[in-house]
């Protein structure tokens, strides 16, 4: 994802995008939650799906998707 991200920075459109598969992003990266929040303004098109094999979600799977729809917290700002 972070070379994808890289590659999208150095065209410089806003055309160009990712679509979030979350199956693979969980197999390939690990750390849905944190990538989803990373890479959100990256994102165009999010694809959920259940880990192990793909399956629909519920609450055998190995992801637990309520957290990752919760909104992220906003930036914390350090005291000068």
């Amino acid at each position: 994802t972070t070379h994808a991200i890289r590659v999208m920075d150095a065209v410089g459109t806003d055309s160009l995008k990712l679509q979030f598969d979350c199956y693979h992003m969980q197999v390939m990266e690990g750390g849905i939650i944190r990538n989803l929040r990373d890479k959100t303004k990256h994102i165009v098109h999010f694809h959920p799906d259940g880990n192990p094999d793909r399956h629909e979600l519920a609450e055998t799977q190995e992801l637990n998707y309520p957290p990752s729809a919760e909104p992220s917290p906003p930036p914390t700002t350090k005291a000068t």
